[in-house]
């Protein structure tokens, strides 16, 4: 659908590189009518918890249009099941950019936030958020939101994945304070977890279903997931590469390959370019066995196997949302500001580390 184009690049005034590429995501994106109004919610929530504050912060959180992303990302999504799903996804943007700033520059406060941040998902609701910290509270909300009504076995699973998330903060804030970009081969299995891809694809939560556990289990499905989170980290990174060059930021395939491998920075991201294609293509073909019923255990009913459609039609929708959020969102391009601009609206929460 989408061919391997030349590679185009633009300067802006600090004189660095902004790649535009395009990318192999042979799939559609879908628009949610319910956009304008989880959009004003999700503002309103994160006002609420003092994540936001002030008419500036307004406008420099909303060039990130989160709520955009994420009703592409769940297009069958509508009323407090897409609330759930953006207050999530926003929630994660603010220790992400906060910890790009100064305060990710010291990996022992980082490492400490987290394990907070750990507590509170891995023994909710027992662990209380702090007095007065507007991250803590409104992790807290947000995750009994999230997880209300969902079998006991998905929760679990699912606060294994935010939690893992979370404490990788902690590594990348340990990268960038060694100021190098990590081997390839020890990039890749941390930028699976540090995109946190795999806990905001709620198809489940947001449909009421989840995939058997004979499915699961499978050493498909997690190859299956490799793939589909490499391509979409890939296509983030190159996105994204303007933005954490500015940032000091060192975790981005672009720049590992640079490291590695001494590619120029058009050849990096011609292998990246390759990389997507390659591994859209396999994501694609183990769909494709995954759809199949023969390939199903004995005694799958119907059910199980629509629920196996309706995850795979999941992460076709994330893919296709990544890929047009990525290409058109101010936060990645060369407009979103300088640093200063882009992380004031987290500012205020430093005082709460």
């Amino acid at each position: 659908m989408y061919p391997m184009l030349p590679l185009r690049c633009f300067t802006h005034g600090m004189g660095s590189v902004v790649p535009h590429v395009e990318f192999h995501v042979p799939f559609e994106k879908r628009d949610n009518p319910d956009l304008p109004a989880v959009r004003a919610h999700n503002l309103a929530w994160l006002e609420h918890f003092g994540l936001v504050v002030g008419k500036k912060a307004q406008r420099q959180y909303l060039k990130a249009d989160i709520a955009d992303f994420c009703s592409m990302a769940h297009p069958g999504a509508r009323g407090e099941d897409l609330n759930a799903v953006v207050d999530a996804w926003s929630w994660m943007v603010f220790p992400d950019d906060l910890f790009d700033g100064p305060a990710g520059r010291d990996p022992d406060t980082v490492t400490r936030l987290c394990r907070r941040f750990a507590a509170i998902v891995d023994d909710w609701p027992h662990t209380r958020p702090g007095p007065a910290n507007p991250m803590e509270a409104a992790l807290h909300d947000m995750w009994g939101r999230l997880t209300a009504g969902m079998p006991a076995p998905w929760v679990r699973h699912r606060s294994r994945l935010w939690t893992a998330f979370i404490m990788s903060q902690a590594d990348e804030a340990g990268n960038r304070d060694h100021g190098h970009p990590p081997a390839l081969s020890d990039y890749l299995p941390m930028r699976r977890v540090t995109i946190a891809v795999r806990p905001t694809l709620l198809v489940e939560r947001v449909g009421r279903f989840q995939v058997p556990g004979a499915i699961t289990a499978h050493p498909l499905w997690q190859r299956l997931h490799d793939l589909w989170i490499d391509a979409v980290g890939h296509v983030n990174d190159v996105y994204s590469l303007e933005k954490d060059e500015s940032f000091g930021e060192v975790s981005n395939i672009v720049l590992v390959l640079e490291h590695q491998q001494h590619f120029t920075r058009d050849r990096a991201i011609r292998t990246v370019q390759d990389l997507v294609r390659t591994k859209t293509t396999e994501l694609q073909r183990l769909q494709a066995v995954l759809r199949d019923p023969g390939s199903h255990p004995a005694g799958f009913t119907p059910a199980d196997r629509d629920a196996i459609d309706r995850y795979l039609t999941g992460m076709r929708d994330y893919t296709a949302a990544n890929y047009h959020y990525s290409r058109h969102v101010p936060r990645y391009s060369a407009h979103g500001g300088t640093t200063s601009q882009r992380l004031s609206y987290v500012q205020h929460l430093r005082t709460h580390l």
